[in-house]
């Protein structure tokens, strides 16, 4: 996102001093609505309604817990109904589902009275305690209610932290069978077993959407050599869940290497982004129907169903949208009037993924134009997803506004010059460095100094009108020789009492030094004059 807005301010100056201009109006807007709340924030006991708690968990299950079902519903409902465990695990999963269904619910304030507590029960001693509660409660706070916060920079800790706290746990490999032949331990142990692998790979899709959205690497990537743990099963067979889980799993695989490939400094080629956008487009064609159509999905499925869409889109939009940004990027580099002449024209791969880029930002806003749902997970969700194709058309207007200024001033230019041709080769340019009139002549190759050590280069103009004028005093220099004295009595400007002897390391008199006095007066307007007047000097020195 920043470096869309960069590239967009960088094109449109304008559009960054109007964006200041909001963002302060905005700041000082929402600066003095911060004052009230402090006066009018509920009291530490008022949380506490059981009716009111119970409808967060509710929520929770049915809004979060179908996108990273880590929670085990049963045991934790059945933990919660006993009222005995007052660990300080336990008790910061508790009110962390209490936050974020609290959030769900459509609350303002309550959320935060339950994050304090949630965190009091976090500190340094649960990161060391092997604890699955801890465990679960750092995935949720660092995958949602941070990123809900504002703070990504301490939500992308937490998740760094749940990942060392997860492999300490052992998490990434496969637990050993149960060899029990007692039913009930049997059904335990697999639910245990479940547990755990739907508690790591749902960090694993968190860590790698954060990854994605932030722009950044992920904490750990996918190891098969290493890690073992298998993919979440179904637990009886409309556990639609943990086919929605699996899904996002073999999702994430795909995403974690191309973040991998984002983080290195080359350039993406666009046969590899074309690849890796037929990966993603080869898993949303093999998901079952009830994962992408929404006539044919459960209720409880609905979150799960848009989350993994939008997500898909922005992969996509992410993945493309950089080959927008070389565009703006290279024309940014070469801004002038020869802009459009000096940029390498994109190759037809790299227009096909800009337009393919185009098309999925139109394909995402209509998606979640057309299927939102009132609900707050949602919106917060589909408003930045929705915030990120937008930037897309923007852009795009940014660059082709751009490039209709580049064209307007160089077609500007090129009748300037049509106007006022340059001039041709004469002595104002034939004595300049770098310039080789005849190549057989030795003093051509001496540098500037010891062509003439003691005179005063004048810059020439730059405008046509200038150049055309030189020009034509040129022409006249060497067809009049009167004229170019007449022209070097008239061009010194300084006031007589201002010159000075000219210091010259050979001796000069009489008729040699009258010569070489016109030449500095001459060399300090025309180059012309210049060498005129030297070859005088030097007609005289050998007549003498």
């Amino acid at each position: 996102m920043s470096t869309v807005l960069k590239a967009i301010f960088r094109l449109c100056p304008a559009a960054k001093e109007h964006t200041a201009q909001r963002a302060k109006a905005r700041n000082d807007v929402h600066y003095q609505s911060q004052l009230l709340p402090q006066l009018s924030l509920v009291s530490p006991g008022a949380g506490m309604n059981p009716l009111r708690e119970q409808r967060y968990i509710d929520l929770y299950f049915d809004h979060i817990h179908p996108v990273t079902p880590m929670v085990n519903e049963d045991d934790f409902r059945r933990n919660l109904a006993s009222g005995t465990r007052l660990d300080d695990s336990w008790l910061a999963l508790l009110n962390t589902v209490y936050t974020l269904g609290s959030i769900a619910s459509g609350s303002d304030s309550l959320h935060v009275q339950y994050y304090k507590q949630a965190r009091a029960h976090l500190d340094l001693e649960s990161l060391g305690s092997d604890n699955m509660e801890s465990l679960q409660a750092l995935c949720l706070l660092g995958g949602y209610y941070l990123h809900y916060r504002n703070s990504p920079n301490m939500a992308y800790a937490v998740l760094g932290a749940a990942h060392r706290v997860a492999i300490a746990l052992g998490l990434h490999r496969e637990p050993a069978r149960s060899r029990s032949e007692n039913v009930t331990k049997h059904v335990n142990h697999i639910s245990r077993v479940e547990t755990r692998r739907r508690t790591w790979w749902s960090l694993f899709c968190l860590d790698t959407w954060a990854s994605m959205t932030l722009g950044r690497p992920t904490c750990g990537r996918w190891d098969s050599s290493t890690m073992d743990t298998l993919l979440p099963v179904p637990l009886f067979p409309d556990d639609y869940v943990a086919a929605s889980l699996r899904a996002s799993c073999l999702f994430c695989h795909i995403c974690d290497r191309i973040q991998h490939r984002f983080a290195q400094p080359a350039r993406l080629s666009a046969r590899e982004a074309m690849a890796f956008d037929h990966e993603l487009v080869e898993w949303h064609e093999s998901l079952p129907d009830y994962l992408k159509n929404p006539a044919n999905s459960p209720p409880r499925l609905t979150e799960a169903r848009e989350f993994m869409r939008n997500r898909y889109l922005n992969a996509r939009l992410v993945l493309t949208r950089s080959f927008l940004l070389y565009l703006a990027h290279d024309h940014i580099l070469r801004r002038g009037a020869t802009a459009i002449s000096a940029v390498t024209e994109p190759s037809p791969d790299e227009l096909a993924l800009v337009n393919t880029c185009r098309s999925v930002a139109m394909e995402v806003i209509d998606a979640i134009t057309l299927y939102w749902t009132p609900n707050r997970i949602h919106v917060w969700n589909s408003a930045w997803y929705l915030s990120q194709a937008c930037m897309v058309p923007i852009l795009s207007i940014a660059i082709d506004a751009h490039l209709r200024i580049v064209a307007r001033e160089q077609q500007q230019q090129q009748q300037k010059q049509s106007q006022y041709p340059p001039p041709p080769p004469s002595l104002f340019t034939c004595n300049k460095p770098g310039t080789h009139t005849d190549a057989n002549s030795s003093s051509n190759k001496l540098p500037r100094k010891q062509h003439l050590p003691t005179v005063l280069v004048r810059k020439p103009h730059k405008s046509p009108q200038a150049l055309h004028r030189n020009a034509l005093l040129d022409a006249r220099l060497r067809s009049h020789p009167r004229y170019c004295r007449r022209l070097v009595r008239g061009c010194h400007r300084r006031p007589r009492r201002s010159r000075r002897r000219l210091r010259h390391p050979h001796a000069l008199d009489g008729q040699q030094y009258r010569y070489v006095h016109v030449m500095r007066r001459a060399a300090v307007h025309s180059w012309a004059a210049v060498v005129v007047m030297a070859a005088a000097a030097a007609a005289a020195a050998m007549a003498g």
